[in-house]
């Protein structure tokens, strides 16, 4: 018979869980820490702030505009802490 995975299905959605947790509690401290996230969506690229992971075609927007935030890029009292990785329209 095949192993019964539901207790391994339940550990891991407690991790996840609490994963998520900790993230937002991350995010609610970056504004005191003067951190401040990048706006992207729907935005044209600006490799002065972004890095492009993938080129996504057939989406209906123009070229070089950002489709998707793969991972959020944050200013540092005005200078970038970390780019944004995106997904850009072809």
């Amino acid at each position: 018979p095949p192993p019964d995975l539901d207790p391994l299905r339940k550990l891991a959605a407690g991790v996840a869980d609490g994963y998520a947790l900790s993230l937002r509690r991350v995010e609610r401290l970056l504004p005191t820490w003067d951190v401040e996230p990048i706006s992207c969506t729907n935005e044209p690229f600006d490799p002065e702030l972004m890095e492009v992971v993938e080129v996504v075609g057939d989406t209906g927007l123009a070229a070089g505009t950002v489709v998707e935030e793969v991972r959020p890029g944050y200013y540092w009292r005005g200078a970038v802490l970390r780019f944004a990785q995106v997904k850009v329209a072809r």
